[in-house]
């Protein structure tokens, strides 16, 4: 046919008719596949997901969300959404539509999400949501309608709320206790009860809140916490406390796992055993004490001379009462100075040179004039901090001695001599 013939330019245009139906037709069917497959994607969705459209009717329910709400799809289609799920707040007072988080998206397009609002069901009952809303842009670019994809909170609230209420129990059952609590993560303290204040010389709680569990332990300790903390060792164990005053206390721990606010953190009870340390320390004292007397009392039936007998005193001191040293000195009654007759420990060597000048004032503020004056046992807790035995410091300090006392021996009704007895401990008489 000729092209420039009315028959021919006939043919070509039923021609691109027809390209245009077929052309519709594929395009259309092409697009209702999508609308097919993006629908039974919408329904394997376990989240309730609605379309609305520009006016806020619901155009589309998936199935998740057919059962939250207790409608069938037909009784829902077309219906105003807001009016119909979202019409009050958790707290039963009216909810306007204008304030609605979707129907600002259906304005504004913007996309949000919302965590604090309850949705209705056909029977009237509510349930948490917490949900996010996506504006649909048209081919033009205006706003055709919004998609909304929610979820059903309860189940999870309800979990939340169990896990308050043990916590508050449990801080309740720790302040009712009388023994120390403390709840920390890694070591930083989330919460402590009454008595763990009072244990560490704390007013109140929050004093406490924050800081490291290491900061309460003293420097020899540290380590031993730390190890704990890093296990998760639920074995009892001692360590030493520093309080607020820089006081120190023994203490008694055992600590477990425990949830706590959303966290792994861990529970930790202590037991002030610093009295029972020292009463364990004042019976193993008296222990030593006594055995050291018992030896002194079989040497005093063997031996025949005062040399003899000193040096059996200072070896028993040593070697069965454990003191770090023993020394013993006479009083020179002319001079007025007592040098050492028989000394005995690791300090042995060092210690024999003292000689006391009782005609010092120092030495008359010292142990051995305290001794003298008295005419009873003179102690100090330790030696390398009392300013009255500085003439000694230095000789404590070099060989670790801590605590000593000394104790007079008499020759008829006078005072003839000391014993002195150094521990390595401190507080030890």
């Amino acid at each position: 046919t000729d092209p420039s013939s009315p028959e021919g330019s006939d043919t070509r245009a039923l021609r691109g008719a027809v390209h245009e139906i077929s052309a519709r037709r594929r395009s259309e069917a092409e697009a209702a596949r999508e609308r097919r497959l993006l629908g039974r994607l919408l329904e394997g969705v376990g989240d309730g997901v609605h379309g609305l459209d520009a006016s806020g009717a619901i155009v589309f329910e998936n199935a998740a969300a057919l059962r939250m709400f207790g409608w069938r799809t037909e009784e829902m289609l077309g219906l105003h959404a807001h009016s119909l799920v979202h019409h009050h707040h958790p707290d039963g007072r009216p909810y306007p539509v204008e304030d609605c988080p979707i129907y600002r998206t259906l304005r504004d397009g913007q996309p949000r999400q919302v965590a604090d609002e309850v949705f209705f069901r056909k029977d009237g009952s509510s349930f948490p949501v917490e949900y996010t809303c996506n504006a649909v842009q048209g081919a033009g670019g205006g706003i055709e309608g919004v998609v909304v994809a929610f979820r059903d909170v309860t189940e999870r609230q309800r979990a939340e709320e169990a896990s308050r209420e043990s916590e508050a129990r449990s801080r309740r059952l720790a302040d009712a206790t009388f023994e120390a609590v403390a709840f920390h993560e890694q070591g930083r303290i989330l919460e402590v009860n009454r008595a763990f204040c009072a244990m560490f010389g704390y007013d109140r709680e929050g004093e406490m809140i924050g800081r490291s569990v290491l900061e309460l332990a003293a420097p020899e300790s540290r380590d031993t916490v730390l190890e704990h903390i890093r296990s998760g060792s639920e074995q009892p164990y001692e360590a030493v406390g520093l309080r607020r005053d820089g006081s120190r206390i023994v203490a008694e721990l055992r600590g477990r796992p425990l949830a706590l606010q959303g966290r792994s953190a861990r529970v930790v009870v202590l037991r002030d055993v610093t009295e029972r340390k020292r009463a364990e320390e004042q019976v193993a004292h008296l222990t030593r004490l006594y055995a050291t007397l018992s030896q002194i009392n079989q040497s005093i039936v063997r031996v025949r001379t005062r040399e003899e007998l000193f040096s059996a005193i200072g070896r028993a001191a040593v070697e069965h009462g454990g003191f770090a040293l023993a020394w013993i000195g006479e009083i020179d009654r002319e001079a007025r100075i007592v040098t050492a007759v028989a000394t005995h420990g690791a300090a042995a060597q060092d210690a024999a040179s003292i000689r006391l000048d009782l005609g010092d004032p120092r030495a008359r503020e010292g142990l051995i004039g305290r001794a003298l004056h008295t005419g009873e046992l003179a102690s100090t807790h330790d030696i390398q901090n009392d300013p009255a035995l500085g003439h000694v410091r230095a000789l404590a300090e070099s060989h670790g001695l801590r605590a000593a006392a000394a104790v007079p021996f008499r020759c008829g009704e006078e005072v003839a001599g000391f014993v002195v007895l150094a521990a390595e401990e401190a507080d030890y008489f």
